[in-house]
């Protein structure tokens, strides 16, 4: 980066930068340094609303760049008053995953994201990979908020949500569920049943089948809302013998 060429740059060029460097997978640490480092000058991400707050931190994740300092302001900037009010799903998605993906433990900023969250009809504005993002972020911090992650259920179960999960959301919100211990029985009889649908189960990855079979396994009461489901997942696994991991490994996706 030319010296002086970040000073001339908006807070909406610089999130645009990091958001396509972490895009392309650009694994050039030196600019992103130099972005952290312009960051991390006083009055900096003040400047900084929310999209470029999400922006800067999903890039920086994205490329597994860990910057604590940086977090910490980002922490910062997104708890002071009113900030988070002004964030979309999106915005609130990106920032959650990133906090997650680069394992930076912040309970408060957790605390007002969940509270955003719950608000009066703000998850109805997320997509199903938000939704799946979400869960697995509050999982991945190990951070269980029951009330949170029954919201997004109730959420996910809406037909015009439910009909658009991948099989990568569906493993990771299963995932989410079962490591956190939270049973929500409509929503696994809701993904059972999509499962079971020889279309949807063709999309499934060996890795993601096997993480969806463990969470029906070991998180689930009542086995007989899941019990084709998992006939099905086992017949579907032991087709693909060579490809499954037995061990269910959630990824990331963050692909927003």
């Amino acid at each position: 980066t030319e010296p002086g060429f970040l000073s001339t740059c908006s807070a909406q060029d610089i999130g645009n930068i990091a958001w396509a460097f972490g895009e392309l997978g650009v694994r050039d640490a030196s600019p992103m340094a130099a972005i952290a480092q312009h960051l991390l000058q006083p009055g900096a991400l003040s400047t900084c609303g929310a999209l470029d707050v999400a922006n800067i931190a999903w890039g920086f994740a994205k490329l597994g760049l860990q910057s604590g300092i940086l977090m910490a302001c980002i922490a910062a900037r997104t708890l002071e008053p009113g900030f988070l009010s002004t964030c979309n799903a999106d915005s609130v998605a990106r920032v959650t995953w990133a906090f997650a993906t680069l394992e930076v433990p912040h309970p408060q900023l957790m605390q007002a994201i969940s509270e955003r969250l719950v608000q009066k009809g703000f998850l109805s504005t997320f997509t199903a990979p938000q939704l799946s993002d979400i869960a697995w972020a509050f999982a991945k911090l190990g951070i269980r908020n029951e009330l949170l992650m029954q919201s997004i259920a109730e959420h996910a179960m809406r037909d015009a949500c439910l009909s658009t999960f991948t099989s990568a959301d569906l493993a990771r919100i299963c995932w989410a569920f079962a490591f956190l211990s939270i049973s929500h029985e409509p929503l696994m009889a809701a993904i059972a049943g999509l499962i079971v649908q020889n279309e949807v189960l063709a999309t499934f990855s060996a890795q993601d089948m096997t993480t969806v079979l463990w969470a029906f396994t070991v998180n689930n009461q009542n086995h007989q809302v899941t019990a084709a489901a998992i006939a099905a997942a086992q017949t579907y696994l032991s087709s693909n013998a060579d490809m499954a991991n037995p061990t269910p490994q959630q990824q990331e996706s963050g692909e927003q």
